[in-house]
């Protein structure tokens, strides 16, 4: 799969292309959030009811995501991200089952890079 094909299932193709300049540099960086923490530090602050933790690790995410312009994971670890700005218990609904959903999607994409 190409970065362009890869981006079109889980981002802006055009946007990270005007802020990394080089697909080389965009394969790098995408491989390097194989290894980012963030997604497995919020699932686990969700599972021990850890507010802070929950904010602290989808702030992470949505600004990982953000640079990497994968458009909706952002979008879910904003929302996680603006509902635990007040450092207040929240109800969740199915945000973490999408944020799973999205993440897993990600990952899959990025293990089928050329």
């Amino acid at each position: 799969m190409t970065v362009k094909e890869c981006y079109e299932i889980i981002g802006d193709y055009n946007d990270v292309m005007d802020r990394l300049m080089k697909e080389d540099l965009i394969v790098r960086f995408l491989k390097k959030f194989e290894t980012d923490k963030s997604y497995t530090e919020l699932v686990a602050a969700y599972e021990a009811d850890d507010i802070e933790g929950i904010f602290s690790a989808s702030h992470t995410l949505k600004g990982v995501a953000a640079n990497l312009s994968l458009t909706r994971l952002y979008s879910i670890a904003s929302e996680i991200t603006e509902l635990y700005r007040d450092r207040q218990e929240h109800d969740m609904g199915n945000r973490m089952e999408i944020l799973e959903k999205e993440y897993v999607l990600v990952m899959d994409t990025i293990n089928h890079l050329d």
